[in-house]
């Protein structure tokens, strides 16, 4: 059975978008730091998919 996990910036509050994928990029890929020149109006979405024992991350889409 595979299980898909959807994460998008939009389902927080616009003020809190950023860092909000920052923390999860963090957590779900790897330590890193970045940043934006576009924090109010950022927008991002990222799919885990989990295939048993396997779980795959495609890239992620930024939007801005």
């Amino acid at each position: 059975m595979i299980y898909e996990t959807v994460f998008r910036s939009q389902d927080v509050p616009a003020a809190d978008r950023f860092g909000y994928w920052r923390e999860l990029t963090i957590q779900t890929c790897a330590p890193m730091d970045m940043s934006s020149d576009h924090t109010e109006d950022f927008q991002a979405s990222m799919h885990l998919l989990e295939l048993g024992a396997v779980h795959v991350r495609p890239m992620p889409r930024v939007q801005r």
